[in-house]
């Protein structure tokens, strides 16, 4: 993803969810995203892009029967699908919804499918928009990022992870060092059973 000019160093992207592909970031501030472009990017490092949530606070205008959010940080325009009596026309919103990019190269739009829409006051002004992926792994099925039982894993098979571990304590003059050494064995043999 480094070659993404939105996107953030791979450091500083938060993994919040290992077993299912779930990460999250921060775009460069006043860099336009596309879904469209973080899904070529994971897909050339091997990954499938199942789905992404993306948070921007911005402008809400509307023209005819579409809505869309002028981002306060980027200026990026978002095109708004589904009902929310939140929308107010002028008003400063928080959008959360799911992100994609309809369209091709140069008639493309990025668009985001409600979820929801919170009205916020003028003083709160995030320094760039938040965006939540799930990878998922080779020719896995398309999972959307909330499910209630997207499975354990990502892949198939085993692992064998070795750890060492060290604790030193002090209080006062007494002083007490640990090490621990754990072996942990680890088996999937399908998305949904997991051996350990």
């Amino acid at each position: 993803m480094s070659r993404l000019e939105f996107a953030p160093g791979i450091d500083d992207i938060k993994i919040t969810d290992v077993p299912n592909g779930l990460g999250n970031f921060t775009p460069k501030p006043d860099k336009a995203v596309s879904f469209a472009a973080l899904k070529e990017a994971i897909k050339r490092a091997g990954y499938k892009l199942s789905s992404a949530e993306i948070v921007i606070t911005g402008a809400l205008e509307r023209e005819g029967d579409q809505w869309s959010l002028v981002s306060d940080v980027s200026k990026q325009r978002s095109f708004l699908l589904g009902e929310h009596k939140a929308l107010v026309s002028g008003a400063r919103a928080e959008v959360r919804g799911g992100w994609e990019t309809q369209g091709e190269k140069n008639a493309s739009r990025e668009v985001i499918r409600l979820r929801t829409v919170e009205i916020v006051a003028a003083q709160r002004r995030p320094l760039a928009e938040n965006i939540e992926v799930a990878v998922i792994e080779g020719g896995a099925p398309m999972t959307p990022i909330r499910t209630t039982s997207p499975g354990l894993t990502v892949y198939k098979g085993g692992a064998v992870v070795p750890r060492y571990l060290f604790t030193q304590q002090h209080l006062g003059p007494l002083k007490v060092d640990r090490h621990a050494v754990r072996l942990t064995l680890t088996y999937t043999p399908t998305p949904a059973l997991q051996l350990e």
